[in-house]
């Protein structure tokens, strides 16, 4: 990926924009111990209750057992997981 120049400073590639925002989502989320992929699972959970973990995973662009393992290591597991048992 290569970086596109403006007004003679390099603007930041769409990896490095991803990273950056990967790392503040993860100091935001710091304090209630949530990875951003976790924080994801538990957002489209409650916007999509009705969904199943094939949509999830598939919505999130993960593989099913990421998101499976995700759900049961986060705080709010038990959320998830009945969530989950319900679609």
């Amino acid at each position: 990926m290569q970086g596109v120049e403006h007004d003679g400073y390099e603007e930041l590639t769409l990896l490095e924009l991803v990273l950056q925002l990967h790392g503040e989502f993860g100091r935001i989320l710091e304090p209630i111990r949530l990875t951003p992929l976790q924080a994801g699972v538990l957002l489209f959970i409650r916007r999509h209750a009705n969904a199943r973990v094939t949509d999830a995973a598939a919505a999130l662009r993960v593989r099913q057992p990421t998101l499976i393992e995700c759900g049961s290591e986060s705080p709010g597991a038990e959320v998830v997981g009945h969530q989950a048992s319900l679609g």
